[in-house]
């Protein structure tokens, strides 16, 4: 898939630069690539690390990402029960954001 390859690349990159405001967004975006993949534990886990993130810096989602957070959100509830989803977003916000990085590049199963 053509956009893992250049959001992995985008991820790569910011974690070399220790960027943590593009790393939250990268993290939303294979949130995103996950929940189309119907991958809703692996989406909801990588999206409670980028809420994670986002709120350790203090920095506001941009509108564009909102939008595509809340799309990835709505997916995720459509794939996971509440208890699922909150599990799997408590897990992803308890990640080192080193962690989250490894979980994001880690090849879909």
């Amino acid at each position: 898939m053509e956009a893992a390859k250049h959001a992995g690349e985008a991820l790569e990159s910011a974690k070399d630069a220790d960027d943590l405001a593009n790393i939250a967004c990268c993290l939303v975006i294979f949130a995103a690539l996950a929940a189309r993949r119907l991958d809703g534990e692996r989406a909801a886990l990588l999206l409670g690390a980028s809420r994670r993130v986002y709120r350790d810096i203090e920095l506001m989602v941009e509108p564009s990402e909102q939008v595509l957070l809340e799309d990835a959100a709505r997916r995720i509830r459509d794939l996971l029960d509440d208890e699922e989803r909150q599990a799997a977003e408590l897990a992803g916000a308890a990640l080192g954001t080193a962690q989250a990085v490894e979980v994001a590049l880690r090849p879909a199963s």
